[in-house]
């Protein structure tokens, strides 16, 4: 994991800019989120070919953890000062991290929620689009079947339906006809519906 800290004008809120899938090292985002004048953290995963979706040990995820709650400590910031952002590769830890943070708002665009069925994608859906799914697939589950698909899903849903987001607002953009994930924003829209007050 890669991160980059800019305090820009050390009011709130602290916008976090979770990287989408990404071969090129660097940091995406930096022009965009350094237009809003705010401070913003730039999080980036390098791992596998393009990302690993923010998804580790549990020491690695409390490690990313630890940094957003760093950078709102020194900034004298609170939860409720947070924003979590990211698109495609980088909803899913925007989202995922969500249930740890309990931010603010949540933004992000063409959501990816469940990775098994994005490596399931690969055999019919989109032959040879994304083969990293299936070496994610492998990373964290250590088999690729069927049943290593459902796991990796549930290992998302598991942990973002443990969060508390009685003062966190959602918005999500998604793309009707995603071949990626088709349930992603279904899914969410059925779960956050149920949790709205």
């Amino acid at each position: 994991m890669i991160y980059y800290f800019n305090p820009g004008d050390l009011k709130p809120p602290l916008a976090v800019y979770f990287s989408g899938y990404r071969s090129a090292e660097g940091f995406e985002g930096r022009g965009m989120m350094g237009s809003m004048g705010c401070p913003f953290l730039l999080i980036g995963d390098p791992r596998l070919e393009g990302g690993n979706f923010y998804l580790g040990s549990q020491k690695f995820e409390q490690e990313i953890v630890a940094i957003i709650l760093g950078k709102l400590a020194l900034l004298g910031f609170e939860k409720s000062d947070l924003i979590l952002s990211g698109l495609s590769m980088g909803t899913f830890g925007a989202l995922y991290f969500a249930s740890d943070l309990s931010p603010n708002s949540v933004i992000v665009g063409k959501p990816l929620t469940n990775l098994g069925s994005i490596a399931l994608n690969e055999r019919i859906n989109r032959p040879t689009g994304f083969p990293t799914s299936l070496d994610m697939l492998l990373y964290n589950i250590g088999v690729v079947s069927k049943e290593a698909s459902s796991q990796l899903n549930e290992r998302f849903w598991s942990k973002f339906k443990s969060g508390d987001y009685r003062e966190t607002t959602f918005a999500i953009a998604y793309m009707k006809q995603d071949d990626y994930d088709m349930e992603a924003f279904p899914m969410l829209f059925d779960f956050l519906k149920i949790i709205s007050p």
